[in-house]
C-alpha cells in the first residue's frame, strides 16, 4: 500500500465512521469528513475527465488553504502520485 492510499483508506475509515466529525477548521471555517470527502470526490472527477488515470503522477502547486487535503484526497483515491510543490523559490 502506497502512503497515499493508506491516507485515503485511513481517511474514508474515519469518514464511514464519524461523517460528521470535525476534520479541520480553516480559518474559523470547520470542515468535516463528509464534506471534504464530497469536494474531493467531485475533484477526482474532474481529474479522470481530463484523462488522470491510475499511476499518473500529478505536480500540485497550493498556498496553505482548504483545497490541499481535497486534492491529496482526490489524487489517491485515484491512485495517482501526487507531488506536492512549493510557490517559494529556494536559493541555493
Amino acid at each position: 500500500m502506497t502512503e497515499a492510499e493508506g491516507f485515503v483508506a485511513l481517511f474514508e475509515a474515519r469518514r464511514r465512521a464519524e461523517p460528521d466529525r470535525l476534520f479541520a477548521r480553516f480559518e474559523g471555517e470547520p470542515i468535516s469528513f463528509a464534506s471534504l470527502a464530497r469536494r474531493a470526490d467531485a475533484f477526482a472527477n474532474a481529474l479522470r475527465r481530463l484523462g488522470v488515470a491510475r499511476g499518473d503522477r500529478v505536480a500540485v502547486m497550493l498556498r496553505n488553504s482548504p483545497s490541499a487535503p481535497r486534492v491529496r484526497l482526490a489524487a489517491g483515491g485515484l491512485t495517482s502520485l501526487m507531488r506536492p510543490t512549493t510557490d517559494i523559490a529556494v536559493a541555493g
